[in-house]
């Protein structure tokens, strides 16, 4: 970008371009270019970290948190060696902890903020430096977004207004006039670059801020250009969010108010109500999408609490809500459920995943609750990056709150019932037993896994989707078809979606909370003409404190409308798939053909692929417990009901472990087959026990309708009886005895 180009950008008619406006008067344009960059801001950068909560914020993190540094330390100084070692090289955990983070960072610019929030709080110069250093570069590489078919305007034709503009926007691949594929790691990028500003602006030098400016404008524009008038999901906000940034951190810009309105009223309007988000703040996008949704949402708050004074309503509900959302994503040891799109955590934007985010929206919110439940085996101090965005304030009101105690506390059940995502949990410590019944409709990176059951319990995950969490060419794929997810499918259909701009697909019907058992039921209708319900409880015996429970799952499914008259009626064939979590081990049926267990066979064990990590590794790695805990499951007797059942055993899959070699590792799914005429009713349940067996754990007998579920369970410390009534109206009753 040539200077006169960069100039034509600024209104140089205010008052704080008078010199730049000066210099290019008098024929000095690289001089009237410097100063116009150092005088953009117009005073302390306004940012989701502003310019004057820089030394309050240092002064807190130093005071309070000064261990917060070390780990980010640690990727940092990969940054400083002439090439970032290759995983082979690094060892499973140290790739995990700081390999992963510092190649994802330098693809996307967490380079620069990690290193810039590093000399923030240490106030050392030759973080600073680094991370000029690092964005300046990164920006030079940074290729200019690809014009569309139709001729280029010239570029003193406008910025955004300009209708020849808006026929050549540079597009995605879907767009008609699209000339190429347009990246949103620019826009991850720009996000980064513009949170770190305010901490590096006073530390740059002319030619730098210069350097780097001519990159961010330009590329925000063509950002601007390109997602203004796209749909509202997760890869079009991303793009939009920085010209948000960028426009409030630099007034100068002759289009900043424009953009300001124009990408604020976007947030508001499209990404923080449907199709994107629901009223309960669900953002439809899965698990480890939805938080990074949540980010997106928290830093569109916080750019207009911070930077432009005032918190919009809209936006900050929506972010409160996205925030509430995960609580119904963590597992005791702080990991996250292992829905379709997401891994254990995500190692390389470790910071806002549920377990880490939750610290920032205790913060921000005043949510003491969500601090209990932030935190992973690693620890419950947050990280540098929440702590920077926390700010002085919200460190000192976090700091007030009650602190966690991971191998201790006992999560509470969380409820989302209208995006239908329930979160039972019982028991003390990463022990405790946690199971998670997902409904959600969701508008991107879907899988066709709705009605799903995850369980989680004594000290691992049991039961958990085989998804993937990358981008194939299709939903339709063997790791995420519909036969493979913990639900109830009709097996001769195919779902609809999984792109949807209503919610109406998927409902909570009823849920129910007493001491000894907690109950959610939720419907979807995802198969043209099918109903699906499906109920899970968590039985408690000795009440929620204590490590005993067990699982209670019921399936009903019927034709939305009756079959077409005069047509003779179908046999349907259901298949209800529980998913071992069992990577590389086997499972078990019993002789009478009702129950199935899996036979993980502990930390001890050998590595899930060759080559690949010890399994104590792994867990250290991905901040896990691990345990010999497994899982049988059970199923009961239907009153009246002729249709034929059985169970087998499938190969199933689950994803790869953190890069480990082997790409995708095997593990069984325990598959029982139903056969006979709609209405189907069905019920399981779900024992968590410890050790290997070769014979069930726990004898379990009973039945159930449309409306009542009895089960008998012998544990180890006696018979348990549950009976339940409810499931046709979602009123519930139940005793435990």
């Amino acid at each position: 970008m040539t200077d006169n180009l960069f100039l034509s950008f600024f209104d140089l008619s205010r008052p704080s371009m008078r010199e730049a406006k000066a210099q290019l008067d008098s024929g000095n344009v690289h001089g009237a270019a410097l100063t116009a960059a150092r005088n953009a801001s117009e005073g302390p950068v306004a940012s989701v970290i502003h310019g004057r909560d820089v030394a309050s914020t240092r002064d807190a993190i130093q005071k309070h948190f000064p261990r917060s540094v070390d780990v980010l330390v640690k990727s940092a100084e990969l940054w400083q060696r002439s090439a970032i070692p290759p995983p082979e090289d690094m060892g499973y955990v140290d790739n995990c902890k700081y390999g992963g983070l510092a190649r994802s960072g330098r693809k996307r610019g967490t380079e620069s903020l990690i290193l810039a929030l590093l000399y923030g709080t240490t106030g050392e110069k030759s973080w600073a430096e680094a991370a000029i250093q690092a964005g300046v570069k990164a920006a030079a590489a940074m290729p200019e977004l690809p014009h569309g078919k139709g001729p280029v305007p010239p570029e003193n034709s406008g910025i955004v207004t300009s209708e020849a503009m808006a026929t050549n926007m540079p597009a995605y691949s879907w767009h008609p006039l699209s000339s190429g594929h347009m990246s949103h790691d620019g826009a991850h990028q720009l996000q980064y670059w513009m949170q770190a500003w305010a901490i590096l602006s006073p530390a740059m030098s002319d030619e730098d801020r210069l350097s780097w400016m001519k990159c961010i404008v330009r590329y925000s524009r063509d950002m601007l250009r390109a997602n203004r008038h796209e749909i509202p999901f997760n890869l079009t906000f991303h793009p939009l969010l920085p010209c948000l940034q960028v426009a409030v951190a630099f007034p100068a810009l002759k289009e900043s108010k424009e953009w300001i309105k124009i990408v604020g009223g976007r947030i508001a309007q499209d990404f923080s109500q449907l199709p994107s988000v629901n009223e309960e703040g669900y953002t439809r996008e899965g698990s480890s999408y939805h938080n990074v949704n949540t980010r997106l949402l928290t830093l569109s708050h916080l750019i207009f609490l911070r930077g432009l004074g005032e918190a919009v309503p809209a936006i900050a509900k929506a972010c409160e809500g996205a925030y509430h959302l995960q609580t119904t994503f963590v597992c005791p040891d702080g990991s996250l459920f292992l829905l379709g799109d997401s891994l254990h955590l995500a190692y390389h934007e470790h910071w806002q995943d549920a377990h880490e985010a939750l610290q920032l929206g205790a913060a921000l919110f005043n949510r003491p609750e969500w601090k209990t439940m932030g935190g992973s085996l690693a620890g419950t101090d947050p990280q540098l990056l929440n702590l920077w965005l926390m700010g002085a304030e919200g460190i000192d009101r976090w700091r007030s709150f009650p602190s966690a105690d991971v191998r201790k506390r006992t999560l509470p059940t969380t409820r989302a019932p209208l995006a239908a995502f329930h979160t039972l949990r019982s028991g003390p410590g990463a022990d405790g037993h946690a199971g998670i019944l997902c409904f959600g409709m969701e508008h991107n990176h879907a899988h066709h896994d709705k009605g799903q059951s995850l369980i989680y319990g004594l000290g691992r995950h049991l039961i958990s989707d085989p998804g993937h969490p990358g981008y194939p060419g299709t939903d339709m794929v063997p790791a995420m078809s519909v036969k493979v997810h913990a639900s109830a499918s009709p097996i001769r259909r195919a779902p609809l979606g999984p792109r949807t701009e209503f919610t109406d697909f998927a409902r909570t019907l009823g849920q129910y909370e007493d001491e000894k058992i907690s109950i959610a039921l939720c419907e979807h209708t995802y198969f043209e003409n099918h109903l699906v319900q499906r109920a899970m409880a968590l039985v408690s015996p000795q009440g929620k404190t204590s490590p005993d429970a067990f699982w209670l799952i019921w399936d009903f499914m019927k034709f939305r409308r009756p079959w077409p008259a005069g047509a003779n009626e179908p046999i349907e064939m259901v298949d209800t798939i529980f998913p071992f979590h069992a990577p590389a081990c086997g499972a078990k049926i019993s002789s009478d053909g009702r129950s199935a267990w899996s036979q993980y066979d502990g930390p001890e064990g050998l590595p899930f692929v060759q080559r690949g990590p010890m399994r104590k590794e792994y867990a250290e790695g991905n901040e896990l417990s691990d345990s010999d805990a497994n899982i049988q499951v059970t199923r009961i007797a239907t009153t009246g009901s002729g249709a034929a059942c059985d169970v087998e055993l499938r190969a199933g899959q689950t994803v790869s472990h953190g890069g480990a070699p082997g790409g995708f590792v095997p593990r069984p799914m325990a598959a029982f087959r139903w056969r006979g005429y709609l209405p189907h009713v069905s019920a399981y349940v779900l024992v968590p026990f410890r050790g290997v067996r070769d014979a069930e754990f726990a004898q379990v007998s009973g039945e159930t309708d449309a409306n009542t579920l009895h089960a008998s369970v012998v544990l180890p410390s006696g018979k348990v009886d549950v009976n339940v009534t409810g499931f046709a109206s979602g009123k519930f009753s139940a005793k435990v005895s």
